[in-house]
């Protein structure tokens, strides 16, 4: 997957300052001195200005949220629709005895598709149950999953929300196990 973090863009402050400060000595430059002399010093000027340029930029103000990883992970595939971090389900494993939330990635575009990381921080290899369960706002209809799934999707039915579980518990190995589960929006 893609990161998540903006490329480097923008400067510091410090760079215009010194631009500044370069400007105004090219000014004094060319009012007070010769032009021979004005001929060698403003091409040093524009050399030290191009050389520094690229040191003084700085990463985007923008929070870099990297894709969660643990021994149980997978992703939410949004098929043709987009979605925001508030309205993402609630993804918990449970073993009997104790259960794991999931923690989300950052919503990543894929073609038409919105994809979202998520995975179960300090989870035990061993059997776990799966259970999804919608956000209330937004409502999702069940397209796939690489998982066998009971899902209640139907609003016109039954009118719940999305809510999924395993259908058995599902044997995570220490090296590990990644699914997708991949829906769309419904209205």
């Amino acid at each position: 997957m893609p990161s998540d973090c903006l490329a480097i863009t923008g400067s510091s402050e410090f760079a215009w300052i010194i631009g500044g400060v370069l400007f105004l000595a090219a000014g004094v430059v060319l009012v007070r001195w010769s032009r021979v002399v004005s001929a060698f010093v403003l091409p040093c000027i524009f050399l030290a200005a191009l050389t520094t340029a690229d040191s003084v930029q700085r990463s985007a103000d923008a929070q870099c949220s990297p894709a969660p990883s643990s021994i149980l992970q997978g992703q939410l595939r949004i098929v043709g629709g987009v979605v925001t971090s508030n309205e993402l389900p609630d993804v918990v494993a449970s073993n009997g005895t104790t259960s794991v939330t999931a923690t989300w990635g950052t919503p990543e575009s894929s073609g038409s598709d919105v994809i979202v990381a998520f995975a179960f921080p300090n989870l035990s290899p061993g059997d776990w149950s799966i259970d999804v369960t919608e956000s209330p706002l937004t409502s999702f209809e069940f397209a796939s999953s690489d998982l066998s799934l009971v899902v209640n999707s139907s609003r016109m039915l039954t009118g719940g929300p999305f809510n999924a579980s395993t259908s058995t518990p599902i044997n995570v190995p220490a090296s590990g196990l990644t699914f997708e589960i991949a829906v769309t929006q419904s209205s």
